[in-house]
């Protein structure tokens, strides 16, 4: 029975969000610590509508009563039925929107929730209790709590309940210990004096989230100061912000870093000054159909800069730090564009690259000075003015400077159309209008890379669960990501249909994945 009513627990609170309205904005977060290093928050009522699941709150109302009949006792019943028609009735606000922590004290996460009437959510408990599904309610000094399967445990007061599940049953006191503390919490000993947590309630987004880089374990977050030269930088006190959006036709994330540390905004500020605004320079010069583009506008003289500053990177590339160096990286000054034009099993990707630069000379440059950059089996030959050849172990770069461009590909063919423009171009993509403005843009071209004889081949070799990937795949038209010089960046995962909601397109090939 037990067993039973724990696998018919999701479904009666899904059917009671499915049946919730409109959210409102509801003060019930002082229990969360001011030392979380990752927080979340999800609308699950804007959740609910989008996936298409409000239209069928009346079907899906019957079909858990219809279940439920049988395995319960006549009294819990009446008190599911009263909670599916009112679901006020539960004693949670599902309208307010859910929270999920983890903090030092708590490595797995704790989920928030708003209480709406204390003694119902206790009388809803207890009938739960009397069919085995959990402990009868008992009371501690800031709080009510029950036990559910051993080591799960819902503590609630008036104003805030608190979910979660320990590694072992043992721990169930020390959470407890902990769990006394966050109720008795105010404002100002919360996460709410958080100016990041703050900024990031107000993005509102379908889920917003927080996460400190303390989160990074210590190995990745060396290795993260070490590739900024900065070895010394307590990374605690940096913040991603972001929220992720279900709307029609896409699936939209947007993030930036936040902090009050006065040198790591510097910082920042410079990374950021090693880039500047797209200017669409060479759009005319890709293919629409190109597998994969990406572009970033390249202020030479800021990257080089920032090279300087960082030790490890010196050691790196020792000859990083001399004037040949310096000229090279001076002569990047615009978009540095490359695309994936071409893929096949036999050969290598077919790429085209192109940059612009403000020094003619530039190739002749690291062509004199070739001995300081190549390794052992690698080589570059002049084949004309201002044209050359990079060659290691049987792979070629063709290389040079025309019309004051410099250019890049491993196809001679490609060479004939070098800076010339093409019909259609990335100019009439649809993701085109989203480039200006941007720092760096990159996108990835599902709906062309599927549409490759390789990948009809590899599907058709691979059976149903190859087929049922591609299925999921091909509703998908592309994938871009970008940034801003404020440091904002974005990922959109563009969908083929344009009128339905993204979340409700996901529920749905997950009903017909799992026979629904």
């Amino acid at each position: 029975m037990m067993k039973k009513m724990i696998s018919l627990l999701p479904i009666i609170l899904l059917s009671v969000v499915i049946m919730t309205g409109c959210s409102q904005k509801q003060d019930y977060i002082n229990v969360i610590p001011a030392d979380a290093y990752i927080v979340g928050s999800a609308d699950l009522a804007a959740l609910v509508e989008k996936s298409g699941l409000l239209t069928e709150s009346k079907v899906a109302k019957e079909k858990v009563l219809e279940v439920l009949k049988g395995n319960l006792s006549n009294e819990a019943f009446q008190q599911v039925e009263k909670v599916l028609g009112s679901p006020r009735e539960l004693g949670l606000d599902l309208e307010a929107r859910l929270y999920m922590f983890n903090a030092a004290n708590f490595p797995y996460p704790v989920w928030v929730c708003k209480v709406g009437d204390e003694n119902k959510l206790t009388t809803t408990l207890n009938l739960l209790a009397k069919e085995h599904f959990c402990e009868t309610v008992s009371k501690e000094k800031n709080y009510q709590f029950t036990i559910i399967d051993q080591n799960k445990i819902i503590a609630y007061n008036e104003e805030s309940a608190l979910i979660t599940a320990a590694f072992n049953a043992s721990d169930l006191e020390d959470i407890g210990y902990e769990f006394e503390k966050l109720m008795a919490q105010n404002s100002q000993n919360s996460i709410e004096k958080n100016p990041g947590f703050e900024k990031m309630r107000k993005m509102h987004g379908d889920i917003n989230f927080m996460a400190s880089l303390a989160a990074v374990p210590e190995i990745y977050s060396q290795q993260l100061k070490s590739s900024i030269g900065q070895p010394h930088l307590d990374l605690s006190d940096v913040m991603a912000l972001g929220k992720l959006d279900f709307d029609k036709g896409k699936i939209a994330l947007k993030f930036e870093y936040y902090t009050d540390n006065k040198e790591i905004q510097a910082l920042l500020t410079k990374q950021a000054q090693a880039t500047k605004s797209l200017n669409e320079q060479f759009l005319s010069y890709f293919p629409e159909s190109s597998l994969a583009f990406a572009s970033i506008g390249a202020n030479g003289k800021a990257m080089y800069s920032l090279i300087l500053d960082n030790k490890d990177l010196r050691d790196i590339m020792p000859s990083a730090n001399s004037d040949v160096a310096k000229t090279i990286f001076d002569s990047f000054d615009g978009d540095i564009s490359i695309a994936i034009t071409d893929l096949t099993m036999s050969e290598s990707s077919v790429f085209v690259a192109y940059a612009a630069i403000n020094n003619p000379n530039i190739l002749k440059t690291v062509y004199e000075n070739k001995a300081n950059f190549l390794s052992r089996g690698e080589e570059i030959t002049q084949t004309g003015e201002n044209e050359y050849t990079f060659s290691m172990k049987g792979f070629n770069v063709f290389f040079g400077i025309k019309n004051n461009v410099m250019y890049a590909t491993n196809s001679k063919k490609t060479l004939d159309n070098i800076c010339k423009d093409v019909t259609p171009s990335i100019k009439q993509a649809p993701y085109a209008k989203e480039i200006k403005g941007k720092n760096f843009f990159l996108v990835v071209n599902i709906g062309a890379i599927l549409d490759l004889p390789m990948m009809k081949m590899l599907v058709g070799l691979g059976g149903k669960e190859y087929q049922m990937y591609y299925n999921l795949a091909s509703k998908i038209s592309y994938l871009e990501m970008s940034n801003t010089t404020d440091n904002v960046s974005e990922m959109e995962l563009i969908l083929k249909d344009k009128e339905t909601n993204s979340l409700k397109q996901v529920v749905d090939f997950a009903r017909q994945f799992i026979g629904l």
